[in-house]
């Protein structure tokens, strides 16, 4: 069952079921078939290569001491936990690109700071809003959400650039400024 129930085996499994149930099965001939799969599953390719890439590189940098060298660099720091929180989801953000690897690194190293122990919940809550945030902004090319957003819309890099990642980066910072404010009440 914990085979069956893998990421890449149950895709693949649901895959087959619907080639099928929903098309051999409703009179698709096997080349009709195989444009319709085609066709469906080409930007899937990209957006899971780029998805794999950054899952890989979250453990080579985990795994170099990189968490550990950001983590020394920013604790020195006389900066509110929020901000600390923020830059580093930021910084791991615009390095690697990945959402995913920015807040699980982000989320690691400042829940490893001694001062997030005596912290409240709402305070904590701050702490997360900001790491969320920090892993929004600046979508580029090695994010999967950017080349899911171009190709699903039509976009070229370019405006894809200048509309998505705009936005991206107004909704992360904005997300930052409301934890950050009510954190100095928590």
């Amino acid at each position: 069952m914990d085979f069956v129930g893998e990421p890449f085996v149950a895709l693949l499994i649901a895959t087959i079921a619907a080639m099928l149930l929903l098309g051999i099965k409703r009179g698709y001939s096997k080349e009709e078939l195989e444009k319709v799969m085609t066709k469906s599953l080409e930007p899937t390719g990209m957006i899971l290569l780029v998805t794999a890439c950054g899952g890989v590189l979250r453990y080579i940098l985990q795994n170099s001491g990189l968490g550990d060298v950001i983590g020394s660099a920013v604790a020195s720091a006389a900066l509110p936990i929020v901000v600390v929180a923020f830059i580093v989801a930021v910084l791991v953000r615009i390095s690697v690109g990945s959402s995913m690897v920015a807040m699980t690194m982000a989320a690691g190293i400042v829940s490893a700071m001694p001062e997030v122990a005596g912290l409240s919940p709402l305070h904590i809550a701050c702490i997360t809003a900001a790491v969320a945030g920090g892993a929004t902004v600046c979508s580029h090319f090695n994010d999967s959400g950017f080349w899911l957003v171009k190709s699903l819309v039509g976009m070229d890099e370019k405006t894809t650039l200048k509309t998505w990642t705009i936005m991206e980066t107004i909704v992360g910072c904005t997300g930052f400024i409301v934890a950050l404010v009510i954190s100095f009440f928590a």
